[in-house]
């Protein structure tokens, strides 16, 4: 496939990429970014295109960065794969989950949201991290403070986001990509898509706090999301 009619398609959604971005973001309170075919980031719900400051701080480094870039990949691919939203754990062992977008067939890109933890980090996870410090060449005492504020969600907080990822996906995959059509889908599927999103953050979102109160601060990610830590 042509790389530049690949960019070319979705420059022409860029705005309508941008709105889904941002209605995401109001929904969930996660960050998303929007990839290319490469992993390489498109857009971002805000000028700063990192889930968390740990996660800047990892793509400081240019192996750092190259690695996020290839865990966003295959992000990408296994959601493509598996026909639903993939939750993974990236290369340094954060959270994250994909939901890919297809035109006429061809994959274009990927919503790629994340950045956070379902438990505190533990010694196996630390020692894990400890590694990739060592190959990134990234003192380990300058993750400690934003390690400490990666926000710790649960499962169904995850799954829930990754739904809603998934909306936005198969919404823009349906969209006809001429200019006359894409400013009538706007306007007319907003309130559609919209209330879509409501629907889940109310049925899955709202109920969490009085739910958490029973449950434990760790939950193992249901089956019907597959869980994997990316490796090298």
């Amino acid at each position: 496939v042509n790389e530049k009619l690949s960019q070319e398609k979705i420059s022409k959604i860029k705005d309508v990429i941008r709105w889904l971005l941002d209605s995401y973001y109001k929904a969930t309170g996660f960050k998303a970014i929007f990839v290319d075919k490469k992993g390489k980031i498109f857009l971002s719900t805000t000028s700063d295109e990192y889930f968390c400051n740990f996660c800047k701080l990892i793509q400081s480094s240019s192996e750092g960065q190259k690695r996020c870039f290839k865990s966003f990949s295959n992000g990408m691919l296994k959601s493509t794969e598996y026909g639903f939203p993939y939750i993974s754990r990236c290369h340094t062992g954060i959270i994250e989950w994909s939901a890919p977008f297809l035109y006429e067939g061809e994959l274009l890109g990927s919503f790629i949201s994340g950045g956070v933890l379902m438990r505190k980090p533990g010694s196996s996870f630390l020692k894990e991290l400890k590694k990739v410090d060592e190959t990134l060449k990234i003192e380990e005492s300058r993750l400690e403070e934003p390690l400490s504020r990666i926000k710790i969600v649960s499962e169904k907080k995850v799954r829930a986001a990754a739904d809603i990822l998934h909306i936005m996906a198969n919404y823009l995959t349906k969209m006809k990509l001429t200019d006359t059509r894409l400013r009538q889908e706007k306007y007319i599927q907003q309130a559609r898509i919209s209330e879509e999103i409501q629907s889940i953050k109310r049925k899955e979102l709202e109920l969490l706090e009085k739910e958490e109160k029973n449950e434990n601060s760790f939950i193992s990610v249901s089956s019907l999301y597959p869980l994997e830590t990316e490796r090298e």
